[in-house]
């Protein structure tokens, strides 16, 4: 969507990213010998109230080059329109029922309460960052 230019996103809610190169420095921190342990952390890009759907689009279409136009849609026509795209790309949809689910969820943000102690961890890519290092790899592999 974001490559065309129009983003239909679900109409509200917020969750919380985190580049898959950060959640990795975390994991080895997590398992290193001066680890704390038995406690959960939530971990992201350290982004204060995560990001809301219609700003997450507008982030996604600037790392591949688009100022996107974006539409809320409720829940039940995202189901709708992935119901429309597994019967018509099969096994290669890229929009599926199950995801329609989980992206019209209101809530995914991290509670700060779980936060990774900074003294432990903190994020060092920005999301604008890894959208577009993300991008660039897409093209690399055909598929942007």
């Amino acid at each position: 969507m974001a490559k065309l230019g129009l983003m239909v996103m679900p109409p509200k809610g917020r969750f919380s990213i985190i580049h898959a190169t950060d959640l990795v420095r975390l994991l080895l921190v997590l398992v290193g010998p001066a680890a704390p342990s038995h406690f959960v952390v939530e971990p992201d890009d350290g982004r204060s109230g995560g990001w809301a759907h219609d700003e997450f689009a507008r982030a996604l279409g600037h790392a591949v080059g688009r100022k996107p136009v974006v539409l809320s849609a409720p829940a039940a026509m995202l189901k709708l329109a992935a119901k429309a795209d597994q019967l018509v790309r099969r096994t290669k949809a890229k929009l599926t029922v199950d995801r329609a689910a989980y992206f019209s969820h209101r809530d995914w943000v991290v509670h700060h309460d779980r936060g990774v102690p900074r003294s432990l961890w903190q994020p060092a890519i920005e999301t604008s960052d890894g959208l577009r290092s993300t991008a660039a790899w897409y093209r690399q592999e055909g598929w942007l």
